[in-house]
């Protein structure tokens, strides 16, 4: 935690984060990411004041608005859209992009903070980073290994990989109870 709070002055820092990139981050580094020590961690290292959770979502997956409605507790605000099935070439595709609602609610939010950290590794972030840059933004990016583009870490005052992180953001599993 020293480490990145002597990056920052006190100053606001918004987290927004890109579900679906971290989703597939996850696959690869081979743990799960819990949200609650996540915001915790970075409050702590960075003054995190507000963080936002971007992601399509199926209306009826109760298990997932349960976890959305969870994170909401965490300190996240979720903006949720739903999914549209989409049929491409007879099979049925789910779709719900959320970048451009991520990229204008960063812009439209600029007073709210000083420094911004996204947790994205998708590319057509860059353009986004490069603005808020201009407009006197401290930018960081947390993503994994394979999943950042070089653009992302050119833009960033600072990379994070999600692996690193591990000790303080993994997901701890519940061993099941046993019985005697």
């Amino acid at each position: 935690v020293e480490v990145y709070k002597n990056l920052l002055p006190s100053l606001k820092t918004a987290l927004f984060i890109d579900a679906a990139n971290m989703f597939y981050s996850q696959k690869t580094i081979g743990f799960r990411v819990d949200y609650k020590k996540l915001y915790q961690y970075l409050e702590k290292a960075f003054q995190v004041k507000f963080a936002y959770y971007y992601t399509g979502f199926d209306p009826d997956n109760k298990k997932q608005v349960k976890f959305l409605d969870k994170l909401e507790t965490f300190g996240y605000k979720t903006f949720r859209k739903p999914i549209n099935k989409i049929n491409s070439k007879g099979l049925v595709l789910d779709k719900a992009n959320v970048d451009v609602e991520l990229a204008l609610d960063s812009v439209l939010n600029l007073k709210r903070f000083k420094n911004f950290i996204l947790a994205s590794g998708d590319s057509d972030f860059s353009y986004l980073l490069k603005v808020l840059k201009k407009e006197g933004k401290r930018v960081f990016v947390i993503s994994a290994r394979g999943h950042i583009a070089k653009e992302l870490i050119k833009e960033a005052e600072k990379y994070i990989s999600l692996e690193s992180l591990r000790e303080e953001i993994a997901l701890i599993k519940k061993s099941p109870r046993t019985r005697r």
